[in-house]
């Protein structure tokens, strides 16, 4: 659902006042202003208002706020659970009763003028498709990326079989190239990996990382980015149920990796994660870490922990959302010395210099919260967001986390789903 000219349904705490437009009124003292009782277009006030607004409403309608997430809320009412998401103005509605989703939508058109879409089909630049009969969902921005190719003259050119093929050290003797077109581009990259394109999301952060001075070099592995997004347009995220009932058990798989002091430059570690809950992607990064590790042990040891910070937020989260029986999360690394570290309490003098927050994980494992377990490097979904790695490795991670190639008749929404 789209709620039409949402801000203006909001009441404005403060006091604002606005000079009266020129016309209104026939004779205008200079003294006269008109105060704001519902907020606008352009007020800096106007997101929070309008987000005060209809969560009061909301809750007026016996929905709660899911702490962890403000902006997710959920309400029992007969036996049935009803999840509203929202952002801004548009809505999404969930339930196993179609009948309870058209009531709350009544009596939230009571409230605001809405425009009803239907069935969940484009949601925030993503588009979603349901394969019931094979209780499959698939998520992608198809024709985000083929604009983005279009825009950037590589629909003519050779595609690429990786996002990044060649090496991106910063060598001073190169000449400076225009950073404008360059920033927007790595902010386009940027926003497809965040949302449907994990695959791309080590070459967009590190491409993003010369965003302020950018060489003939990166300009380059920018430019191979975006031809592997062009041989690679019709890539989603494929999304399978499984038969396990969530309410008895959910299971949440972390794979966390570490690239010891690839930058080149700075000699810092890369950090790498993707976490699956039920099979399924929810979560994935791939960012320099803030300190200097001098060891691999080290540069695990931080990277496990950014992995475990994330995993507890989605362990939180689901126990509000759905409160399940038990909630199971296991940390898979490659490193047997950064796991040694974890798993033994006693202090290890090679490790005293570790930062205090960093030994959160002891403690997290102590108390069962999360359990820690060794994976072979050639089996680690994370490898390829800390490095670039060969192209069979690389198949092999983006496939394990969901990422694959869906049929024309998926893609084109012919799949029966009565």
């Amino acid at each position: 659902m789209d709620v039409e000219t949402a801000f203006l349904n909001a009441e404005l705490e403060d006091e604002v006042y606005l000079q009266i437009p020129y016309g209104l009124i026939e004779e205008q003292k200079s003294a006269q202003v008109l105060k704001l009782n519902r907020s606008l277009y352009g007020l800096k006030q106007a997101p929070r208002a309008w987000f005060q607004e209809l969560t009061k409403t909301l809750t007026d309608l016996n929905f709660i706020c899911i702490q962890l997430d403000q902006s997710v809320l959920k309400c029992k009412a007969d036996g049935t659970i009803i999840y509203i998401c929202f952002y801004v103005d548009d809505i999404l509605i969930a339930s196993l009763d179609p009948e309870s989703i058209n009531q709350v939508k009544q009596l939230i058109k009571k409230k605001y003028k809405i425009t009803d879409m239907g069935e969940a089909k484009h949601f925030l630049g993503m588009t979603i498709i349901r394969n019931r009969p094979e209780r499959k969902m698939i998520l992608h921005q198809i024709n985000k990326v083929s604009n983005y190719v279009q825009q950037n003259g590589i629909e003519s050119s050779k595609v690429q079989s990786i996002p990044i093929n060649v090496p991106l050290n910063d060598d001073s003797q190169e000449e400076a190239i225009n950073h404008l077109h360059y920033q927007k581009i790595c902010g386009q990259l940027q926003y497809l990996s965040g949302t449907t394109r994990p695959d791309i999301c080590h070459a967009a952060s590190a491409l993003a990382r010369y965003n302020a001075k950018p060489k003939k070099t990166q300009w380059n592995a920018l430019r191979g980015t975006l031809k592997y997004l062009h041989g690679t347009e019709s890539h989603a995220l494929v999304y399978e149920a499984t038969d396990e009932d969530v309410r008895d058990q959910i299971k949440i798989i972390t794979h966390s990796d570490a690239d010891y002091a690839s930058d080149k430059d700075s000699r810092r570690s890369r950090t790498g994660f993707v976490i699956q809950v039920m099979g399924s992607l929810v979560a994935w990064q791939s960012k320099m870490q803030p300190t200097i590790s001098i060891s691999t042990t080290e540069a695990e040891y931080q990277a496990a922990t950014a992995a475990v910070k994330e995993t507890l937020w989605i362990k939180n989260y689901l126990q509000q959302l759905l409160e399940p029986r038990n909630i199971s999360a296991k940390i898979y690394m490659d490193n047997q010395s950064a796991l040694r570290l974890i798993q033994n309490p006693q202090s290890v003098t090679r490790a005293k210099h570790i930062d205090v927050q960093h030994h959160f994980l002891r403690e997290r494992a102590i108390r069962e919260e999360v359990k820690f377990e060794y994976c072979p490097t050639n089996e680690m979904n994370a490898d390829y967001l800390t490095k670039q790695v060969p192209l069979e490795k690389f198949k092999m991670c983006i496939s394990n986390i969901g990422m694959k190639k869906p049929s024309e008749a998926e893609l084109s929404g012919s799949v029966e789903t009565n």
